[in-house]
């Protein structure tokens, strides 16, 4: 039976596109006619990881990397898709550890297998981790290296500062100070040694005496404790004893007791005495205008009538 021209045409056309299509997945690595499950990864960063970047479990090759493209529900990170052998079963908590496959940086996927008894699913998504490349564990170095710059710079700086001609001038001067300060001690030498020695005598003196001022200091509180404890309550007494009587002597003349009384509170006897007064003048001014009356003298004896 001869087939139409057409129909074969059709026929070859499809071959060929069978054919593209099956040179296109060899050339990414797909085997069409292998069964295969695909597991997400989320990473912060790549590092150059592409699509077709092998996946290795033990160092041995068991699928590849099929889609990168971010993240949609969490846009900061990446979303990889791996596409493994059926046959290979990822136990749960196993990680997909990023890593450089060889000396040019070309990195790969590393599937690290846990002890669990469960295993992930087609489109589960896997724990993934990112090796630590030379650069991330020379970043700590860099750092502290460009810290130690700045000091070195700073150091550098202020050894200039003091090698400057006035921090040099500066220093001979206070070497010159030093210098004179040195010299003046020198000649006071001797009265620094008199004064030192003074000193000594003085604090050897007071040391011998020691036991004398601590009996005087002694002797003084003594005495000052016996004062304190006799004669100030003697004397305290006294005064209590002549408040009293002072009361009673106030209370005596306010009431009227007493001669005090009598004459604080009695006014006859004022008038008495202001009449008394009043006829001694009389008989002073008397005596003054007449004398004659109260002095008599004669050389004879005779009395005036």
């Amino acid at each position: 039976m001869k087939l139409k021209k057409e129909t074969r045409i059709g026929l070859i056309i499809l071959g060929i596109l069978a054919i593209v299509f099956w040179g296109f997945n060899f050339l990414k690595g797909r085997d069409i006619f292998k069964v295969t499950n695909d597991y997400y990864i989320k990473y912060d960063h790549i590092g150059g990881l592409k699509e077709s970047s092998p996946v290795t479990l033990k160092g041995f090759k068991v699928g590849q990397v099929s889609y990168i493209d971010f993240d949609i529900k969490e846009p900061e990170k990446l979303m990889i898709i791996i596409t493994i052998d059926s046959d290979v079963k990822i136990p749960k908590q196993s990680t997909a550890l990023l890593y450089s496959a060889d000396l040019m940086g070309s990195k790969a996927i590393e599937l690290q297998m846990s002890d669990n008894q469960t295993f992930y699913k087609d489109k589960d998504t896997l724990s993934g981790k990112i090796q630590a490349t030379v650069t991330m564990q020379l970043e700590p170095i860099k750092q502290g290296a460009q810290a130690m710059i700045g000091t070195v710079d700073t150091l550098l700086k202020s050894i200039n500062l003091l090698l400057s001609e006035k921090a040099i001038q500066d220093v001979h001067t206070s070497l010159n100070s030093l210098a004179k300060v040195s010299q003046s001690i020198s000649n006071q030498k001797s009265d620094i040694e008199r004064i030192i020695q003074q000193t000594e005598e003085i604090t050897s003196a007071v040391s011998s005496q020691q036991k004398n001022i601590l009996r005087s200091i002694e002797n003084v509180e003594a005495i000052t404790d016996t004062l304190s404890k006799s004669r100030i309550k003697s004397l305290i007494a006294e005064m209590e004893q002549l408040t009293k009587e002072l009361k009673l002597l106030t209370s005596n003349i306010n009431s009227g007791q007493g001669t005090l009384g009598k004459l604080a509170q009695n006014d006859s006897l004022y008038f008495y005495l202001q009449h008394s007064g009043k006829s001694l003048d009389a008989l002073l001014q008397d005596l003054k205008e007449h004398p004659k009356r109260y002095v008599h003298f004669s050389l004879f004896g005779k009395k005036e009538k």
